[in-house]
C-alpha cells in the first residue's frame, strides 16, 4: 500500500516531526562465540524541516541488544572519519597520550583497546573536541 505517512497534498509535513529518518538493519553483530549481539543499522535523512540535506547520505551505527548504541563504537569511527586514528589496510594506527604510537588490528581489536585503555580514549576525545 505504501508508506503509513503519506497523506494527500503534503498534508503529513504538517503534523508530522521536524525530522524523519528511515532506519534499515543491515548486518547482524555476532561476538567472538557467534552469538548475535546486535545489528548494523543504516539511518538516512529523508525529510527535514530544519535545513538542506542529501538524502543519499548514510550513516551506519551500530546497535547491541544490551544497552543500545555505543559510544565507543562511534567515537571509534569518528577518529577514523576525522584522521585522528588512520587506516592502513586491516590495521588502524593512532597515539596516546604520551606521544607513543599505538596499533590495532582491525576495527573490533581497536573498539577493544580503547574500552580497556581509557586514558587514550579520552586523550583521543580531546583532540576530536580540539578539531
Amino acid at each position: 500500500m505504501g508508506d503509513p505517512r503519506v497523506l494527500q497534498r503534503g498534508e503529513w509535513q504538517k503534523t508530522m516531526s521536524n525530522t524523519t529518518l528511515d532506519m534499515t538493519k543491515k548486518e547482524i553483530l555476532k561476538d567472538e562465540d557467534k552469538n548475535v549481539v546486535g545489528h548494523k543499522v543504516e539511518v538516512r535523512v529523508k525529510k527535514t524541516k530544519n535545513g538542506a540535506y542529501d538524502g543519499a547520505e548514510v550513516y551506519h551505527v551500530n546497535f547491541y541488544n544490551e544497552g543500545g548504541f555505543n559510544q565507543v563504537d562511534e567515537y571509534a569511527r569518528m577518529f577514523l572519519e576525522t584522521g585522528i586514528s588512520e587506516a592502513r589496510g586491516a590495521w588502524i594506527f593512532y597515539a596516546s597520550r604520551d606521544g607513543e604510537e599505538l596499533k590495532a588490528n582491525g576495527m573490533a581489536k581497536f573498539i577493544e583497546a580503547l574500552k580497556e585503555d581509557n586514558d587514550t580514549f579520552e586523550f583521543l576525545k580531546e583532540v576530536l573536541n580540539g578539531k
